[in-house]
């Protein structure tokens, strides 16, 4: 992934260069194919190339064109539409890097840019007439642009570490923010970041800066219904699926000058992408790498009964290069410091196995990665709370139906589908959080934070909502509780791109976060998310033939590492209890983690050999973020 950075002073005084060439160099793994700056008076702005597609041979930011000057980290997929637009031809077109359609865009539109540009892109353009700076971020925030807005200037980059290179950007942590963050407060406030005075461009949005440091934000995108896709039957929704996904995948692959990776767990989400992609990859003579996280066979933490689905997707897709990588877990212990120094922000449990998966695809000289992030709550739902919804609809001969059949599909009696898939499911929220409390015997009703009680009490006085915005999920139907989810997602300043370590040059992308896969979900009724007693039925019956045959008649593919992250923590639990006790004795750290609740909640875990995934999340990200903050205040110090 390619990296932008500039400065923008106010102040009357011209950019430093040594400033930008600092940012540069923090930055130098996005740059492994070039770096380069340019200062002109009172603007610098720099661009760190990462060659990925075809296209990007012909990159050279960043581009000047009259008036303009453009940085861009970006991959644009509407080039031939654009292009009809500009009267480029063919010829002209495919010579063009991405950038250029970008500064094209300006030129034409304004601020208004984004709106006419599809793809994954974070850039920055200088209007020297105009005397204004304005930075963009795509629809949904897939590559990201921090800033730093002082007094005299304004600095932004692809990454914080970058703006920690200008002397006068704080280096510091926002404990507010913080303890937000560990409240799971999350979307409290849509671009903030864990540091002092840095914020991000939320995604759909544009932010211009003036000559005298006068900002302004426009939201030129949010979530919504396509209208093309609004009030339609079944058969087009099964077209519409195979048609969109499958054109937000073949964005991403057809113009890679190396092979692509997807992070791959056999599950209905990943085997979609991993299919669609097989005419592609099958065309370039190309296989697609597909990195599995897991123990190989027999080892003591290896799943048990293996994964079927990979196995079934091996046989049927010959165009995977399937891989299956071991987790270090030293990493949760002793390897703990170098992944925090080499990230820079709080890791939990999967974000820490994604390091390996990572480094698994830059060693097999792949430049892009993809993972099935995202289809649970766009176009792939699992159609659990379906069935309430037909009772809330009042189509009661629809939700006999469909009770019988999913019965049938799970074995289950009468009295305990009943029970559980019906009246729990349509029950109070407090009723449904006090069952899984009873049934882990862990708090996880959002107040249950590795805080003490001082702290917790003026995070909450200071208007903390814990779990929010999780709490309007429970009352929201189908569309409103994806766009509540879709609208998190873009308010983070950070893209996952961010925990990408610094010794892979890698650009990271998610198919099901693409606009047109988003804009075609939100239309999709809640009755056609179970059919026949399946869920996933759209899915299911528009990618027949792609999918393995097994999959017609699964209930639920292996779409989650949580039991292996279980056995991880079971492994490591008395190394996190050597080193709780440890950051105990620290009398800062003391007075904000509540360290005997974290200790009782490993010593219950590790009587009862639990095993479960959601229950170690639990356990070690509170001991994960107590490591943190330890970290960052010894570096800053």
């Amino acid at each position: 992934m390619s990296a932008i950075f500039g400065i923008l002073r106010f102040d009357g005084a011209a950019v430093n260069p040594r400033d930008l060439e600092r940012m540069s160099n923090t930055l130098a793994h996005r740059g492994p194919d070039g770096r380069k700056f340019s200062v002109d008076g009172a603007i610098g702005l720099g661009h760190c190339l990462l060659r990925v597609n075809d296209e990007d041979r012909f990159e050279a930011q960043p581009l000047h064109d009259g008036d303009l000057t453009l940085v861009a980290d970006a991959r644009i997929d509407n080039r031939e539409e654009l292009a009809t637009v500009f009267g480029w031809t063919a010829d002209e077109c495919g010579e063009k890097p991405d950038s250029a359609f970008i500064l094209e865009a300006c030129r034409r539109w304004g601020e208004s840019a984004p709106e006419h540009l599809l793809g994954d892109f974070a850039y920055a353009v200088w209007d020297a007439r105009a005397k204004k700076l304005t930075l963009a971020r795509d629809h949904m925030g897939q590559r990201s642009v921090l800033y730093h807005h002082g007094q005299s200037f304004i600095a932004f980059a692809s990454s914080e570490k970058a703006l920690w290179a200008v002397a006068d950007v704080p280096r510091s942590l926002s404990m507010r923010n913080f303890t937000r963050v560990v409240v799971q407060d999350i979307g409290h406030d849509p671009g903030s970041t864990l540091f002092e005075g840095i914020r991000g461009v939320c995604g759909g949005a544009t932010l211009t800066v003036d000559a005298n440091g006068h900002e302004t934000q426009r939201r030129y995108w949010q979530p919504h219904a396509g209208p093309e896709h609004v009030g339609r039957g079944l058969d087009h929704y099964v077209a519409a699926y195979r048609r969109v996904l499958g054109e937000a995948v073949a964005c991403r692959v057809r113009r890679t000058a190396q092979p692509a990776a997807l992070f791959f767990s056999g599950g209905f989400d990943s085997a979609a992408i991993a299919g669609l992609a097989g005419p592609i990859v099958r065309a370039q003579k190309r296989k697609l790498l597909a990195i599995v996280s897991g123990m190989p066979e027999g080892h003591s933490f290896a799943d048990e009964g293996g994964r079927p689905q990979v196995a079934w997707c091996r046989r049927d897709m010959p165009h995977l290069d399937i891989r299956t990588v071991e987790p270090d877990m030293n990493v949760l212990t002793e390897g703990l410091p170098a992944a925090l120094a080499d990230v820079g922000h709080p890791l939990n449990l999967s974000k820490l196995l994604d390091i390996d998966l990572h480094r698994q695809a830059a060693s097999a000289g792949v430049r892009l990665v993809m993972d099935g992030h995202g289809g649970d709550y766009t176009v792939n739902p699992t159609g659990n709370a379906t069935l309430v919804h037909f009772l809330k609809t009042g189509q009661l001969c629809r939700f006999a139906a469909e009770f019988g059949a999913w019965r049938r599909h799970r074995r289950r009696s009468f009295l305990r589908a009943t029970i559980f898939d019906v009246v729990l499911a349509a029950a109070a929220p407090r009723l449904r959080r006090a069952l899984r409390a009873w049934r882990t015997q862990e708090q996880v009703d959002g107040l249950a934070t590795p805080l003490t009680g001082e702290v917790l009490q003026e995070a909450l006085s200071d208007g903390a909502q814990p779990r929010a915005p999780l709490k309007r999920l429970r009352r929201a139907d189908k569309a409103g509780r994806s766009a509540i989810v879709l609208r998190t997602i873009q308010g983070a300043a950070l893209s996952p791109a961010s925990h990408i370590p610094s010794d892979c040059a890698l650009d990271f992308t998610r198919p099901f976060h693409d606009k047109r896969v988003v804009e075609l979900a939100l239309a999709i009724p809640e009755d056609f998310d179970l059919i026949d007693g399946r869920a996933r039925a759209l899915a299911r019956r528009a990618l027949a033939g792609i999918y393995p045959a097994e999959f017609a008649r699964i209930e639920k593919g292996y779409d989650t590492t949580a039991p292996m992250l279980g056995r991880m923590v079971q492994a490591k639990l008395p190394e996190i209890a050597a080193e709780l006790e440890r950051l105990e004795r620290d009398p800062r750290l003391a007075s904000y983690f509540d360290f005997p609740a974290i200790r009782r909640r490993l010593e219950r875990e590790a009587r009862r050999k639990v095993r479960r995934g959601q229950s170690a999340s639990l356990t070690a990200r509170a001991y994960l973020i107590a490591r943190y903050l330890e970290w960052f205040r010894r570096e800053n110090r």
